[in-house]
C-alpha cells in the first residue's frame, strides 16, 4: 500500500524521513511541488509519521510532519444507482496459503453500528473470505432507519490474530420511503425490498380478475345465444 505526501515549499534542499529512511529530493531554487510515493509495506501495519525538513532560501531550517496509518484492509462504501443496494468495496492483500503470505489477510469481519453505538444485529457482523472484494450491506432488507452508521472493517491472519486496529468509516444511509398501501398490505408485513415483487403480484391478481371478468361476459353471451 502506498501513501502520498505532497510538499510545497521554497526549499533549496529537502530531506524526507519515514520509518528511519531518508529520501533526498533534488535541490531547487524555486517552489517545488513533489508527489512522493512512500512504500511502507515491508515495515508492517501501524501508524507512521512522515517528517519533511528543508533549508529555506534564507538559510533557516523549516520542518513539517504528517501522520498516516497503514491498514491491512481498506473499504469504500458505494451504492448501485439502478437497485439502490449498498456495497463495501474492499482493498487488501489476501493470504495465498504460502509461507511468505502468513501475515496477509485470511479473514475480514465487517461490523455496523447505529447512531447510539449499538451493533446492528443480525445484519452484522458480516464475515468475508478472500478473495472476495465486494460485499453487499443489506440495509434495506432489515428496514433500517435513515441515519449515519459507523462501519468497522477488521482483518485477521490465518491464525485468527487481528492484524491491526479496524479501519473505520461513516456511511449516511437514506431509507427508501415506504408507500401507504392500506391495511391489507400492512398486515402482510412486506419489507421495502419486496415492494417491486408485490407490485408484480398485484398486477398479476388484477390481470387474473380482468381475465375472469372478460371470460364471464363471454360465457354470458354464449349462454344467451343458446337460450335463443
Amino acid at each position: 500500500m502506498k501513501s502520498r505526501r505532497k510538499i510545497i515549499a521554497y526549499f533549496s534542499s529537502v530531506m524526507m524521513s519515514v520509518a528511519g529512511l531518508l529520501l533526498a529530493l533534488a535541490p531547487a531554487t524555486n517552489a517545488i511541488e513533489e508527489d512522493i510515493i512512500i512504500n511502507v509495506a515491508n515495515y508492517g501495519y501501524g501508524e507512521y509519521i512522515v517528517t519533511a525538513e528543508g533549508i529555506g532560501m534564507d538559510g533557516a531550517l523549516d520542518k513539517d510532519q504528517v501522520v498516516f496509518y497503514y491498514y491491512p484492509v481498506y473499504a469504500e462504501i458505494t451504492e448501485d444507482e439502478n437497485t439502490g443496494a449498498t456495497y463495501a468495496d474492499l482493498e487488501y492483500t489476501a493470504d495465498d496459503g504460502t509461507e511468505t503470505s502468513a501475515g496477509d489477510v485470511a479473514k475480514i469481519v465487517i461490523e455496523i453500528y447505529d447512531q447510539n453505538g449499538n451493533l446492528v444485529s443480525p445484519m452484522s457482523p458480516i464475515t468475508v473470505t478472500p478473495p472476495t472484494k465486494r460485499v453487499e450491506l443489506p440495509f434495506a432488507d432489515y428496514d433500517l432507519p435513515s441515519g449515519t452508521y459507523k462501519i468497522a472493517v477488521s482483518a485477521y491472519d490465518r491464525s485468527g490474530n487481528l492484524l491491526y486496529k479496524p479501519y473505520t468509516l461513516e456511511y449516511v444511509y437514506n431509507a427508501i420511503p415506504v408507500p401507504d398501501t392500506g391495511s391489507f398490505f400492512q398486515e402482510l408485513n412486506i419489507s421495502q425490498t419486496d415492494y417491486l415483487v408485490t407490485g408484480l403480484i398485484v398486477f398479476f391478481l388484477v390481470g387474473i380478475g380482468g381475465a375472469m371478468f372478460v371470460m364471464s361476459k363471454k360465457d354470458k353471451k354464449a349462454s344467451s345465444r343458446r337460450k335463443r
